[in-house]
Order: C-alpha cells, then structure tokens, then sequence
C-alpha cells in the first residue's frame, strides 16, 4: 500500500473530465484507490463520490493505492490530479 498527500492547486475545482480520466486509470490498473480530503475517504472508482468530496483549490487530499504496480498508479494518479 502507498499513500501521497498532495495540495490541489487548480483554480477550477476537481470536476468531471478529470475525474473521468482518474476512474478510467483506476479501473484500468486493477488496484484498490481510496482518496480522503479531511474526515472523509472514499473508494476511487465513482465519479458521483469524487464529486462529493468537493475538492477546491489549496485542499489536501490524501491518495492512498494497494495492489500490482502500485507506485506507477499513485504516480499517474497524481499527475492527473495536478495537470488538470
């Protein structure tokens, strides 16, 4: 398992086409993701629970990847995050 804090740093909030993509890679990758901003984590793989995380700019969320090839997911996961 490995996890990566990252600071949101987009001035658009984390929407659809990105989230998408951050499905699509999670699915794609046959890994168990979770991502938490404060007290809430929830399981990567549904665009309506990405959604309601509500991540804005300058929020922290924490993405956490179990399962083969791992630090290549992580990695690919939070470039998407943060190329928006």
């Amino acid at each position: 398992m490995l996890t990566e804090t990252i600071t949101y740093t987009q001035d658009i909030p984390f929407h659809i086409r990105p989230i998408s993509v951050f499905i699509n890679t999670v699915k794609q990758s046959g890994c168990k993701v979770t991502i938490t901003k404060g007290n809430t984590t929830v399981a990567a793989n549904s665009t309506m629970k990405l959604l309601q995380l509500c991540v804005s700019k300058n929020d922290q969320m924490t993405i956490r990847v179990e399962g083969e090839n791992e630090q290549q997911v992580l990695k690919t996961l939070v470039d998407i995050v943060m190329d928006e």
